[in-house]
């Protein structure tokens, strides 16, 4: 069942407004702040900090309301385009995923990326002929984020000329020009159906003449624009709703007699004519407020509710989790991986060491034999002789190796590839300057300059290193 007694929401350059219900009375409530200058700058959030203190103030003030708002967002935000699209131009794509392909194409833009929704006016078997609302999605997330913080549970987006649309009763055939004066931009909307199809802006100095006179001007150049070029001359503006925001009586009135004079072929209307008391704070703001209040007690219409992927604090809470996880077991690792290749070192060193114990005492044996060789054996003992010698030297290589002073540098891996006469080795360090600094050594250090050339080394990751080195 639809709650009624919603929060309404309502933020300018210059104000915050709020008008609620208390949930056990019912009774209406309002709040209203005065935001600095740059706090926000033609809609977007300048100071989040400060906003986000200033907007949680504002709700907790109106003490137990509604949670659900309804935040009526500025219309100089919101890129109305009338869009034509052929249906052979599709591919036999849904209309949803081709609008999606030629956002940023087709469909153009001045954000970096767009939140958007659509309404089908009008189809038939050649095209489709929808109204597209697009607005900056960064815009939009950053004011989600201060709502998220000032508890807000479920946020409703609506435009300001279409709840004037329905407060003011426009009956669905009308064509409307609506035009919402701020104290520093005019944003001009036409409606059909009820529904915006067009906006445009306009900068807007307060209490100069020229520039209300200009206004009424510009006022008359968007209906024709309306009439001549979007409905070649098929269609008309039939009223004008001006709504008044700037709370400045001497304005607002100058401005109604120069729209008379101006533009006095059209049914005008201004919005607050009735209602307004200098005496009150903000009465216009209020009126707005109250006028989407009951425009969402009495009329069900649809809110531009853009579809964004925001992560919630669950997710944010179980990345969090993973996070923490990587780093405890990449912590683990550190600590047991050095141990584990320092294990293999020593391991490896014992295995030479227990070959040459194994050599001495075979060469013990052999001196102290006193066997008489025939010439088949001196000649096999010769040639193992040799083999052996040539063998020494190859494990003497390999402890020239390991004999080098390698500080912060362990091994992972030596392997000695007697065909090819070189030896593959594989160490790491948390240094690349170490890692080069053992290189370095490594060549300069050895015992009888048994090394052919100056090693070749690659890196296999960031800090391992695979050094090759030749010998004779």
């Amino acid at each position: 069942m639809k709650n009624k007694y919603i929060t309404n929401v309502y933020i300018s350059d210059t104000k915050i407004g709020m008008y609620a219900y208390d949930q056990k009375t019912l009774e209406p409530k309002t709040a209203f702040i005065d935001l600095e200058p740059n706090i926000i700058d033609q809609g977007y959030i300048k100071s989040p900090l400060t906003f986000s203190h200033l907007f949680s103030n504002a709700f907790k003030s109106l003490g137990k309301v509604s949670r659900h708002v309804q935040w009526i967002i500025q219309d100089q935000n919101i890129l109305i385009r009338e869009v034509q699209i052929i249906k052979g131009d599709m591919n036999n794509l849904e209309l949803s995923a081709y609008i999606e392909k030629e956002m940023g194409k087709s469909i153009k833009y001045p954000f970096d990326k767009a939140a958007y929704v659509y309404k089908v006016r009008h189809e038939d078997d050649m095209q489709y002929i929808i109204t597209i609302f697009l607005c900056d999605q960064n815009l939009i997330e950053n004011y989600l984020d201060i709502f998220e913080h000032a508890g807000i549970r479920n946020v409703e987006l609506h435009l300001t000329s279409a709840i004037l649309s329905h407060a003011y009763d426009i009956k669905e055939e009308e064509h409307v020009l609506i035009v919402i004066v701020d104290e520093q931009l005019i944003t001009m909307s036409v409606l059909e159906n009820k529904s915006p199809i067009f906006s445009t802006l306009y900068e807007y100095e307060l209490g100069e003449e020229d520039n209300n006179k200009y206004l009424a001007n510009y006022i008359e150049i968007v209906t024709h624009y309306y009439q001549y070029n979007l409905r070649k001359s098929k269609q008309s503006i039939d009223k004008i709703l001006i709504c008044d925001g700037t709370d400045s009586e001497i304005v607002y009135h100058d401005l109604k007699q120069l729209c008379m004079d101006i533009c006095h072929e059209f049914d005008i209307t201004f919005i607050n004519d009735d209602t307004y008391d200098q005496a009150q704070k903000n009465p216009n703001i209020i009126n707005l407020l109250n006028l989407a209040a009951m425009t969402y007690q009495n009329f069900d219409y649809e809110p531009v509710n853009y579809v964004i992927k925001r992560v919630t604090k669950q997710q944010l809470n179980l990345r969090y989790l993973a996070v923490y996880a990587i780093f405890l077991f990449a912590m683990i690792g550190f600590v047991i991986t050095p141990g584990y290749f320092r294990f293999k070192d020593i391991a490896l060193e014992e295995s030479i060491l227990e070959a040459l114990e194994v050599d001495d005492m075979m060469l013990e044996d052999a001196i102290n034999d006193k066997y008489i060789f025939n010439n088949y054996e001196i000649d096999y003992n010769l040639t193992y002789d040799d083999l052996s010698a040539y063998t020494f030297d190859e494990v003497s290589y390999v402890e020239d190796l390991l004999s080098i002073d390698r500080d912060y540098v362990d091994f992972i891996s030596l392997d000695l590839i007697s065909k090819e006469h070189k030896i593959v080795i594989t160490f790491t360090s948390d240094d690349k300057a170490r890692l080069y600094n053992y290189l370095n050594h490594l060549y300069e250090n050895q015992i009888d300059n048994w090394l052919r050339s100056y090693p070749e080394y690659t890196f296999i990751s960031e800090y391992v290193m695979e050094v090759v080195v030749y010998y004779d």
